[in-house]
């Protein structure tokens, strides 16, 4: 099966999908979330150090890693005011947990 995340943020819902051998495609608006989270310069010390160590990478990619899961066919920097999801009948499902509320805000590409 094929399911998408169009809001996949950090990919949790993604990982569960895999773990019950799902392929998987993902998409967000935020494009620091996909790549992963760089340092923090206003991290207590002691996150920046957890965070700068080789063996440590944070990232959704590396969250599928970590559970020993097929990683996502991708992850894209998508506006879903815009979708690029047109084709019908590819997907098997679409899973996800859009933002909502004030505290989401409103953001748009281009």
């Amino acid at each position: 099966t094929l399911m998408l995340d169009p809001f996949c943020g950090s990919a949790s819902l993604l990982i569960s999908a895999a773990h019950f051998g799902s392929y998987t495609l993902g998409g967000d608006i935020d494009i620091r979330v996909i790549r992963g989270k760089e340092l923090d310069k206003a991290m207590p010390g002691h996150c920046r150090f957890a965070r700068t160590l080789k063996d440590v990478e944070v990232g959704p990619i590396n969250n599928f890693r970590q559970y020993g899961l097929t990683p996502p066919l991708d992850l894209v920097r998508c506006d879903n005011a815009h979708p690029v999801w047109k084709i019908p009948g590819v997907f098997d499902g679409i899973i996800c947990d859009p933002p909502y509320g004030v505290r989401a805000g409103a953001r748009k590409t281009g």
